[in-house]
């Protein structure tokens, strides 16, 4: 046996395991994981189930197990966690379990860096990519704030051209020589390669650029980024609900960054940051638990 502290085991052949959480607020549970099973027996899958108030159900996972090392899983939920059972079907076995962690709170927001992992956890959403931005090529014009559907400056975008329930603004205007005005940059602009229009708050202070939605729900964002970015998250009640930092290389490529929250977003404020390829949107059902994080001790 592998464990380095005592552990505790189901006490007949064929049970499962249940562990309780009461007093606390569960809602993220770690153990280590390890079944006392006949020697040279195959790697063991467990079948995890979590449950919440009323014995609900909350969400189910599985896990390959080793007889000869402890194996961790970590599981949330946005729901308090009353208890979760560990069964191994198949083997005589007993179940058991090890260093317990748990606590926590509800995750209101999850950060993603890569567009394929935000893709896979969101489908299709509304995407705007700024294409009928009329601003030449490696060329920036100043077009008049907000930027939204009903846009209809020469330059920079006639009405329509902006998708609905979406518009872009500064919070402070910094710039003197335009104090209501945001940048639109053309395709290739500054050596960023970027093959549509982008848009930038303003010049020579950086500005925060306000990303505000509407008409719909969005509980989904992701977009392209470039220089450091400072990102404020906000519900549609105007309830801060988290913040990133995110330090995006200052020329090519643009990087990416995504939210998912599960209270619909009103409004995203990024500091000093260049924007393109922005998606966002909702997809229901919320799943229950992130992928269970395995790791073999």
């Amino acid at each position: 046996m592998a464990n380095a502290s005592k552990m505790v085991c189901s006490t007949r052949l064929g049970d499962n395991l249940m562990t309780l959480f009461s007093g606390f607020n569960a809602y993220a549970v770690g153990m280590d994981l390890m079944p006392v099973i006949p020697s040279g027996t195959a790697n063991q899958t467990a079948f995890i189930a979590v449950y919440g108030r009323g014995g609900r159900i909350l969400g189910t996972t599985t896990i390959s197990l080793a007889s000869t090392l402890e194996t961790f899983l970590g599981l949330d939920s946005k729901h308090l966690i009353l208890g979760a059972s560990v069964t191994i079907f198949n083997t005589p076995r007993y179940e058991c379990i090890d260093n317990i962690q748990f606590g926590g709170f509800p995750k209101d927001l999850i950060f993603y860096q890569t567009e394929t992992a935000f893709r896979n956890a969101t489908g299709t959403l509304l995407l705007e990519d700024f294409s009928q931005g009329q601003v030449p090529d490696n060329m920036d014009n100043v077009c008049n704030e907000p930027i939204d559907s009903s846009t209809n400056q020469p330059g920079c975008f006639w009405a329509g051209d902006i998708l609905p329930g979406i518009s872009f603004q500064t919070e402070n205007s910094l710039d003197p020589a335009c104090p209501a005005c945001m940048y639109v940059l053309g395709r290739n602009w500054g050596g960023y390669g970027n093959t549509t229009p982008m848009i930038y708050a303003s010049t020579p202070d950086p500005d925060m650029l306000e990303v505000s939605f509407s008409g719909r729900r969005v509980n989904f964002v992701g977009m392209k980024l470039g220089v450091i970015a400072v990102i404020f998250v906000y519900g549609t009640d105007g309830t801060l609900l988290g913040s990133a930092v995110n330090n995006f290389p200052p020329v090519s490529p643009l990087d990416f960054w995504g939210v998912a929250s599960r209270k619909p977003i009103g409004r995203i404020t990024i500091y000093g940051a260049i924007l393109d390829d922005i998606m966002f949107g909702a997809r229901f059902p919320w799943p229950m638990f992130l992928p269970a994080i395995n790791s073999t001790k």
